[in-house]
């Protein structure tokens, strides 16, 4: 039997299906098949849920198993699928298309959640998305990551294949898994200072890349920071990985855009205080990324051998790793290192080093 979902926090690891032919407005009326998975907590564990929505117009009413009694209200964009409920015990932000929803929760820990269409295998038609470039099908299946961390497990929902003749202009689909490939996009580094003050306890880390590859979110897409929010993430050789290291949360309005060059800068200058740790974010697309944190959450009592970075916004993961060729200072309360190389991806193990 599938686990209960337990409530938690999070940014969105957005999954969109795009392919080439007639689309409609997207409308989430109906039961969804959701796989809620949980990246920190107190108590973390994946789990499977059942949502139903009700939609009229830009707005919606949202019940799932796992808070019985209780209803969620929101707002969704019937174009994009963007959507958001209502401030709550828990925020439920992501973006759905006819066949798929994802997005982050944000409550008392952090997590992601991927969800298909529930239906019954024994009724034709109900998994028609109105796409004519895919073949839509009912049987019993895994939602990721739940598939891995649950094996055994399924349910049935709506599957979705691309149609001979058709070109996707995104993720393709299986007729068995949903599971999808975030975008790495591991980048040059030209400098990491993490420090620690031995009497205050005050934390920083500043952090610079101009590495023209680095990813940049569409304005309005769904992995925009100014919705789906920032996680930092510090991960150090003799410390390991355990939870954030700084968070700018989900709808925050502290962020300024322009258009030209595309820019998002974010700034709280009352970090580690204000809601966030980050005190600084500047991203300019094809020019640079910079990150003053005033948070971190590392000991820094001994020396940190190797230190890798990781800034996720949705979909979009850039990192860099400062290794010992990099290392200028490795002491107790502080950490500087430059011009680091690109690792090969943005995976804990590349982060951490050997």
């Amino acid at each position: 039997m599938a686990r209960r979902a337990r409530w938690a926090v999070a940014v969105v690891l957005g999954l969109t299906l795009t392919v080439s032919g007639v689309a409609r407005a997207i409308d989430v009326t109906g039961t969804w098949r959701t796989c809620l998975h949980c990246t920190f907590g107190i108590i973390c564990e994946d789990a499977y849920d059942t949502w139903t929505f009700v939609q009229t117009g830009t707005t919606f009413t949202l019940t799932t198993d796992s808070a019985p009694g209780f209803s969620f209200t929101g707002t969704i964009d019937p174009m994009s699928g963007a959507f958001m409920t209502d401030p709550n015990f828990v925020v439920f932000t992501g973006t759905a298309t006819q066949s798929t929803i994802t997005g982050s929760y944000e409550s008392l820990a952090l997590g992601t959640f991927n969800g298909l269409r529930d239906c019954d295998p024994m009724t034709p038609g109900q998994c028609d998305d109105g796409d004519t470039c895919t073949i839509d099908t009912c049987s019993s299946t895994g939602i990721a990551p739940c598939d891995a961390s649950m094996p055994g497990t399924t349910v049935d929902a709506c599957t979705y294949a691309l149609a001979p003749g058709c070109t996707s202009t995104s993720t393709t689909t299986s007729t068995s898994t949903t599971t999808t490939t975030i975008p790495d996009f591991p980048v040059d580094g030209v400098k990491l200072v993490v420090r620690k003050s031995l009497a205050s306890g005050r934390e920083t880390v500043k952090f610079i890349t101009r590495d023209t590859g680095l990813g940049f979110p569409p304005f309005g897409s769904g992995s925009d920071p100014r919705s789906i929010g920032v996680v930092v993430d510090l991960l150090s050789q003799s410390e390991g990985y355990d939870i954030p290291s700084s968070i700018i949360f989900a709808g925050d309005t502290r962020w300024q855009t322009k258009p030209a060059p595309a820019t998002y800068r974010f700034t709280n200058s009352s970090a580690p205080a204000g809601g966030s740790g980050v005190k600084k974010l500047l991203l300019v697309q094809g020019r640079m990324l910079k990150v003053d944190a005033a948070e971190h959450g590392l000991d820094l009592m001994n020396p940190q051998l190797s230190l890798g970075i990781r800034i996720t916004m949705g979909q979009y993961e850039t990192c860099a790793r400062f290794g010992p060729a990099t290392i200028r200072t490795d002491q107790f309360g502080r950490f500087v290192a430059r011009n680091a190389t690109a690792p090969a991806d943005c995976s804990n193990e590349s982060l951490l080093g050997p």
